[in-house]
């Protein structure tokens, strides 16, 4: 008896893998044409962005923030789509780029204009305040625009006297785009100065200590900045119970009597205990 197999079966598999390659392969030249025509179009002039348009810079020049802008639309991605296409580019790196090279720029909003043009629209922060830096026990010249925040942003020229309320304190070697202290915390702190205003003192400068206490230093031109008189007041207190304590003993002898005359003489005002407002004359 003679045995045979059958090779049907075998001739069927590779029909089978031949026409699934030939599928592979038709798909893949069908993808490759797709990107290559994707990558042509996306390069095409009625797609790309022809020009940028910024407003609202009074101090942050618009070539500077053109070059970062530039550099983010360079190129493409992956190899194959133009980053200057108006559909597709990358608008979030171009506003997270430019915020993060120019710290006066508090915020960027990007629209898309006629012919192809992207409009930027800019709003730089103001100093409302200086930051002066001060360690080993010494003032320095070296000092910084606040923002209303308590953001630092941009280094200041020299200004002599008191045109802006000064805050010294020690926060490294640069301190752009750092907070003096915390966003939310610093508002109420400003809120605390402004009523002292009430109470007939007029701080001049805020500094925070080694210790990581605060004083606020009063306005009195007959006085060197650090001898002025000052109250000093924790960390972590409450100001506006600070302020109903200050309030309180200014209304106790001996400091409720002729206050402004006696300030000429006073050195401090203590609030950081409970209980007890240590005071004292020269």
């Amino acid at each position: 008896m003679i045995n045979s197999i059958s090779t049907k079966p075998s001739r069927l598999k590779d029909k089978r893998r031949k026409l699934l390659r030939k599928k592979i392969t038709i798909v893949f030249l069908l993808c490759l044409v797709l990107l290559i025509s994707l990558s042509l179009i996306s390069r095409s002039k009625g797609l790309l962005i022809k020009d940028f348009e910024i407003n609202g810079n009074n101090i942050t020049k618009s070539e500077d923030i053109l070059k970062v802008v530039n550099s983010k639309i360079s190129g493409n991605y992956l190899f194959l789509f133009s980053k200057k296409n108006i559909l597709i580019y990358p608008r979030s790196e171009i506003k997270a780029s430019v915020l993060d090279s120019f710290k006066r720029i508090s915020n960027i909003k990007i629209e898309q204009g006629e012919s192809q043009l992207i409009t930027l629209s800019i709003e730089e922060r103001e100093g409302e305040y200086l930051w002066c830096n001060y360690f080993d026990e010494r003032e320095t010249d070296e000092c910084y625009f606040v923002a209303k925040d308590g953001y630092i942003f941009s280094e200041a020229p020299y200004f002599s006297g008191d045109i802006f309320f000064r805050f010294y304190s020690y926060l490294g070697d640069n301190p752009v785009g750092k907070n003096i202290i915390e966003s939310e915390k610093f508002k109420r702190l400003m809120f605390f100065k402004n009523n002292l205003l009430k109470l007939s003192i007029n701080p001049h400068l805020f500094f925070i200590r080694g210790d990581g206490d605060y004083e606020f230093l009063f306005n009195n031109t007959s006085f060197n900045r650090w001898e002025a008189p000052k109250i000093i007041f924790k960390t972590e207190d409450d100001f506006e119970e600070i302020y109903k304590k200050l309030e309180m003993v200014l209304r106790t002898d001996p400091l409720s009597l002729n206050f402004q005359e006696k300030l000429s003489s006073l050195l401090y005002i203590d609030l950081r205990y409970d209980g007890k407002v240590p005071f004292k004359f020269k």
